[in-house]
């Protein structure tokens, strides 16, 4: 899935991130809407082993600035999956 969009490897995270550097993330909507692609993001973070946990589910409205979900996990495997 990844591998289309990343290619052979991202050479700008191995460059400036330690291979063991972990992270803590919030996925923060940026304007009114309508979630969706909620499940894909959690399949594609697992993909890269990034835990996630749901704040919001596909179908309910969010604001700006509403956090959507919370990722932890590998530096380099968030930025990959982001």
């Amino acid at each position: 899935m990844l591998a289309e969009d990343i290619g052979f490897a991202d050479i700008t995270s191995e460059s400036l991130l330690p291979e063991d550097a972990k992270a803590r993330a919030e996925i923060i909507a940026n304007q009114r809407g309508v979630l969706a692609g909620v499940v894909e993001a959690v399949i594609t973070f697992d993909e890269v082993g990034v835990r996630v946990k749901l704040v919001k589910k596909d179908g309910q409205r969010v604001r700006p600035g509403d956090i959507v979900m919370l990722v932890e996990g590998s530096t380099r495997g968030i930025l990959a999956a982001e």
